[in-house]
């Protein structure tokens, strides 16, 4: 399925193995052009088979340069029965457009490639480009609304045009045939209230190719809890004791905490679900008298993210960033906003990854709402545990998926220094430099857009910039932007349109 994982270093390096993602490459070439084609076409095969290793791909070639209708068919036939993912076509010069015709049959993704020209001037040595061009427009023109879906690409395989398209669309689209029946684990239900949580799993399947898996509930999870030995979950709870700044709740909270954790972890991998939506509250408090945040810290930093309350949507969401990053990500809710700073600050209860705190400091504290409710801190040592923690520096991408599986949003910025802001506790931080869908927003408008628009109140977090994944894939998947609205002191007629 989607990976396998493994836990090391203080649960803050995560390692990913993909499906096995096949790269198809043929080419064309007429004798009429002076610019050696098949030489052409060699040296570029050789230097995108030296990617291999580092992209994490396999490449098959088809090494007999095409020159008919029937060439195209019988490559398209070896591609169809090697069952590859992709196909580069390669343009050593330009070629008759049947080739691109039987090609696209195929409905293979298609990259179309072209290169520089090997002369500057004189005879037209290859014709590269043209060919490519005519290309595009034949599967533009012939194949309408049934076209395969293709991206270009231009120049040398380790050259800066090259080298960072092909590297985002193998992303996307490895990500993509994963998540073809990949399993995300709704645990327990949404938790009450949380009605903009609501999900379609029917949509979840036609749009994402997931399966929502609905088989445990909260006691399900806590009798396993309950059957892990202590001695097992002491090891890493000392490990978190040793490695924390501060500790204000027992070890027997901890050890709870650890079991919740090992209890989660079982279920993902004994079902195979990549992704866990929580329904944190309020049963588990209610009966296994601890908050499960840090619980669903420590599955996250393992590689298998755990959306809170039963956001199931924010958990596919976090599945994603997660693998367009190679990084764990967490929810958080839109606390605060700072209008003369223009920033945000996100926070959660203290579900934070360890890895995503600022200088690997963290506190295990207890619970805001708890610590509240009965006072003083004294009488709730043994209902914790949370990770107190604030975020390190560094860019930031926020994307949700919602509706019915068909529209996202996503927007980025920059954590600041915290150390300089004021902050609740948990897992927080403040995000400036703000962008949505790449254009500059203050906040806002972003806030003007997130209400009037209706977006729900989580917000999938990862700690890099990973929009031009996410671009690429709402393009694949044919996922609808939300709209821009600017926030101003009336009520705007235009801001009742429904999204197109």
């Amino acid at each position: 399925m989607l990976f396998a994982l493994k836990i090391i270093n203080d649960f803050g390096k995560v390692f990913f193995i993909m499906d096995k993602f096949t790269v198809g490459i043929t080419g064309s070439s007429l004798d009429i052009f002076v610019g050696n084609g098949e030489e052409v076409f060699k040296k570029n095969v050789s230097k995108l088979a030296n990617l291999e290793k580092q992209l994490g791909f396999k490449l098959l070639v088809y090494d007999k340069l095409l020159n008919t209708r029937e060439d195209a068919a019988a490559a398209g036939e070896f591609f169809e029965k090697n069952k590859i993912d992709m196909l580069i076509y390669f343009h050593a010069t330009n070629a008759i457009g049947d080739i691109i015709y039987e090609l696209a049959k195929f409905k293979f993704f298609i990259g179309l490639w072209a290169v520089e020209e090997v002369y500057k001037s004189g005879p037209f040595a290859n014709a590269s480009l043209v060919g490519l061009n005519q290309s595009s427009a034949i599967i533009r023109h012939f194949f309408g609304n049934d076209a395969p879906l293709f991206k270009w690409f231009y120049g040398d395989a380790n050259g800066g045009l090259f080298l960072p398209k092909f590297r985002t669309i193998l992303k996307v689209l490895k990500l993509v045939k994963s998540l073809k029946n990949c399993r995300v684990g709704l645990i327990g239900n949404i938790s009450p209230g949380f009605k903009d949580m609501s999900f379609n799993e029917e949509d979840i399947y036609k749009k994402l190719d997931i399966d929502v898996i609905r088989d445990y509930s909260i006691e399900d999870l806590i009798g396993i809890a309950e059957s892990v030995k202590d001695t097992e979950a002491e090891k890493i709870s000392q490990k978190l004791i040793k490695n924390a700044v501060n500790v204000e709740v027992a070890e027997v909270s901890i050890i709870k905490s650890v079991k919740l954790y090992e209890a989660l972890k079982k279920i993902a991998e004994e079902n195979q679900m990549k992704a866990i939506a929580l329904g944190c509250w309020p049963k588990i408090e209610d009966i296994y008298k601890i908050v499960p945040c840090t619980a669903s810290s420590l599955l996250s930093s393992l590689g298998i993210p755990v959306s809170c309350e039963g956001d199931l949507l924010s958990a596919v969401s976090l599945l994603i960033l997660k693998v367009f990053n190679e990084e764990p990500g967490v929810v958080m809710d839109l606390a605060d906003v700072d209008i003369k700073n223009n920033s945000v600050q996100l926070w959660h209860c203290g579900n934070i990854p360890i890895c995503l705190a600022e200088n690997g400091k963290y506190n295990i504290c207890n619970h805001y709402a708890w610590y509240n409710k009965l006072g003083d801190g004294a009488k709730v040592r043994n209902f914790g545990a949370v990770i107190d923690a604030k975020f390190k520096q560094s860019e930031v991408t926020v994307f949700r998926i919602i509706g019915d599986s068909d529209r996202f949003y996503y927007f980025t910025g920059t954590s600041l220094d915290n150390s300089k802001l004021e902050t609740f506790d948990g897992g927080r931080g403040w995000i400036g430099d703000l962008k949505l869908f790449k254009n500059p927003i203050n906040a806002l408008d972003l806030i003007n857009t997130i209400v009037v628009g209706g977006l729900p109140h989580h917000y999938p977090l990862t700690f890099k910039d990973v929009s031009d994944e996410i671009e690429e894939l709402a393009y694949i998947l044919d996922l609808k932007k939300v709209k821009k609205i600017v926030y101003k002191n009336y009520l705007d007629v235009n801001d009742r349109e429904k999204e197109k």
